[in-house]
C-alpha cells in the first residue's frame, strides 16, 4: 500500500475505472431498537458514515437523525453504480426505512413538490 493510498484508504486498483464503473456499497441504519431507519448508497462508506454522523450533507434533517439515533450499520457490496442504485430503490421499496422519501411509498407521498409522511408501514 502507497503512502497516497494509505492516506486516502482508496483501492488502487479501482482507480482506473470511472467512478460509476467502481464497486458501490448499499448501506442499512438501524436504530438500537433493530428499526431500519435509512437505505442508502455510496462509493465510500467511511466518508458517507462520516458525513451523516457529523451533520454532512447540509446539515439535513436526516443527517441530524442518524447521528443521533444511527446504532448499527450494515453493508452490501455491488459490482458498480447501476446494481448498487437498483438493489437500494428495491430495498426502500420493500423494506419502507423511516427515514427514506424517494421510492417509499408505504411512508411517504409526493404533495405539492414536497414528501409527506403518511403512515407507518405494516
Amino acid at each position: 500500500m502507497g503512502p497516497q493510498e494509505a492516506r486516502c484508504g482508496v483501492n488502487t486498483d479501482d482507480l482506473d475505472l470511472y467512478p460509476h464503473e467502481r464497486p458501490h456499497v448499499v448501506y442499512r441504519v438501524f436504530d438500537a431498537r433493530n428499526r431500519l431507519l435509512y437505505v442508502g448508497c455510496t462509493i465510500e462508506i467511511n466518508q458517507r458514515r462520516n458525513i451523516h454522523l457529523c451533520w454532512g450533507n447540509n446539515n439535513s434533517e436526516t443527517s441530524r437523525l442518524l447521528s443521533l439515533y444511527g446504532d448499527r450499520w450494515e453493508t452490501e457490496k455491488h459490482p458498480d453504480l447501476a446494481t448498487a442504485r437498483a438493489a437500494e430503490r428495491k430495498a426502500i421499496h420493500d423494506e419502507a426505512p423511516l427515514l427514506n422519501k424517494q421510492h417509499n411509498p408505504k411512508r411517504y407521498k409526493r404533495v405539492g413538490g414536497k414528501y409527506v409522511f403518511i403512515e407507518a408501514a405494516s
